[in-house]
């Protein structure tokens, strides 16, 4: 860690994003392992229906020696529930949950509560089926990738598979893969009703409205 404490670079990154970029940081979490800070922030009403410029949905940079990944919320949730990418429900969810920053909104509280009570595992098994059946090619990257997505899937629901390839044969890899793709194949998981998605998508609307419109009235 550097000469300036974590806090301290924390409110430094905080203040920064919002002054610069016009945008509200909504959670701002710093990853020791990885060296790097995992930050949440909302856009205006006016950059997200603007045409001038197009509207920033995701930030990366680096600030004293750190790397810092920022996405906006609406992003998080689009890729989420409409794609099924649980790295990206992973953000919302599970790093929000360890923010050494977080504001205090009830209505942000309450988008979190509907979205970590609505795990999108349908999404999920569709997103991860058809990556595993994109390509029969093996490599040491795809193997670490497929390890890493059965790991993560496996937080919300689980799989049979072996986590221990790397000096296994493509023959036996390429098999892994086709077990795990019958197993999700066979996954009876419901979509997520269209009721919860209207909710959580008129929550992040009432947030963009109550953080540039209304002088954060739900702030606690």
């Amino acid at each position: 860690m550097s000469k300036i404490g974590i806090n301290e670079l924390i409110q430094i990154i905080k203040d920064s994003f919002e002054e610069q970029k016009g945008i509200k940081v909504l959670s701002l979490h710093f990853d020791k392992r990885k060296n790097t800070f995992y930050g949440i922030y909302v856009l205006s009403l006016e950059q997200s229906l603007s045409f001038k410029e197009e509207p920033l949905l995701d930030m990366t940079t680096d600030i004293d020696g750190h790397r810092i990944i920022m996405q906006e919320l609406g992003q998080i949730l689009l890729y989420s529930y409409n794609f099924g990418s649980i790295n990206d429900y992973l953000i919302l969810t599970e790093l929000a949950s360890l923010d050494d920053f977080e504001i205090s909104n009830s209505i942000y509280y309450e988008l979190l509560y509907l979205c970590e009570h609505n795990v999108p595992l349908q999404r999920f098994d569709v997103r991860l089926i058809n990556w595993i059946e994109l390509t029969d090619e093996v490599h040491k990257v795809r193997t670490k990738s497929f390890v890493e997505a059965c790991d993560d899937y496996c937080i919300y629901d689980s799989l049979e598979y072996d986590r221990e390839l790397e000096y296994k044969d493509d023959i036996y890899i390429q098999q892994q893969f086709k077990d795990v793709a019958n197993q999700l194949k066979h996954k009876n998981h419901n979509k997520i009703t269209e009721a919860t998605i209207e909710k959580i998508n008129q929550l992040y609307i009432q947030l963009q409205v109550d953080l540039y419109m209304t002088d954060n009235k739900h702030y606690k």
